[in-house]
């Protein structure tokens, strides 16, 4: 019996849940958007008493680890770190772009074969998003970069498949582009729930981070300004 605790702060969205070997035990989480540093460690505990479990029964943490909101996974990390050390256990890192994926490879659709291309993706503002490309192994097919949302990159990408498939928060930006190319969509968003077979994995791997010098894959830095009073 492995029982993992999963953290989700890479978006607006907090998200924790409780695992036990592969299955979701429970799950609390909040949409309503960057509320990660008052929420997080009480929807911890609140999974923990729901799953009838105390912090010393577990065995290893899993933090979502980006791209995403830079101050997001500072507080999911740093949440993290003070669990792993506390109770002498390991730390657990998981991709959130291949998370997400790992969703929409789960969901029941017509586009889930073979054939299929995942192409999550997170908002970073404006028209960019942070983005990779799997295939339906979970495979990195192009790994996790920034991008501008434009027609030239989609143009290029879905001669690929004919089954390019995206989904994640920063899907919406690509509306216009989904009815151009005839790109397919799925209402997939990031929670900690999604974590548990990753996070299973590299448990059984023993794929540990190092405590001391781990750090989230911010992709960018965030853009600070210096007041002009």
């Amino acid at each position: 019996m492995t029982n993992i605790l999963h953290i989700e702060t890479s978006t607006e969205i907090c998200s924790v849940c409780i695992s036990e070997n592969e299955i979701p035990l429970f799950t609390k989480e909040t949409h309503e958007g960057f509320q990660h540093a008052s929420l997080l460690t009480s929807y911890i505990q609140k999974c923990l008493d729901a799953s009838n479990l105390k912090m010393a029964d577990l065995h290893a943490v899993a933090i979502s680890a980006g791209p995403g909101s830079y101050t997001g996974l500072r507080v999911g990390v740093s949440t993290a770190k003070a669990i792993c050390y506390g109770m002498d256990i390991p730390l657990l890192s998981v991709d959130t772009l291949k998370s997400i994926a790992w969703k929409m490879k789960q969901s029941k659709n017509k586009f889930n074969n073979a054939n299929t291309l995942f192409c999550p993706m997170i908002d970073a503002r404006r028209m960019e998003v942070y983005t990779a490309l799997f295939d339906n192994d979970l495979k990195v097919i192009c790994p996790t970069k920034a991008l501008i949302i434009n027609d030239k990159e989609f143009d290029e990408n879905n001669k690929w498949s004919n089954c390019f498939v995206i989904g994640g928060n920063g899907a919406k930006k690509t509306k216009i582009l989904i009815e151009k190319f005839e790109v397919n969509y799925l209402d997939t968003q990031c929670s900690a729930a999604h974590m548990v077979a990753l996070a299973l994995e590299k448990y059984s791997a023993k794929s540990f981070e190092n405590l001391a010098h781990y750090v989230p894959n911010y992709l960018k830095m965030p853009n600070i300004t210096t007041s002009k009073k």
